[in-house]
């Protein structure tokens, strides 16, 4: 997925929504003003964390943009070592 994301903002794309998955490219997708401002809403008016109480504008430590490439490449790359079959 990780690959397939790349390609798309090479060609200027972007994931449409952010879900947890889509967490490690939220500054490709939103302004760091612009996820301040979701963050704030969210606090606003969900205080208790009730609506949709997975949503998240901030990813967690094994998506954490810097931590997930580096994953994902380091997978990448013992596929190309073992095979699929691996």
């Amino acid at each position: 997925m990780k690959k397939i994301q790349d390609a798309a903002h090479r060609s200027g794309g972007c994931p449409y929504g952010v879900g947890l998955w889509n967490t490690p490219y939220l500054r490709r997708i939103y302004a760091p003003s612009r996820i301040r401002e979701l963050r704030m809403m969210k606090k606003r008016m969900d205080p208790a964390g009730i609506m949709n109480p997975g949503k998240v504008y901030r990813p967690p430590l094994m998506l954490n943009p810097v931590s997930f490439s580096l994953g994902m490449e380091v997978f990448a790359f013992i596929r190309r070592i073992f095979g699929r079959r691996w």
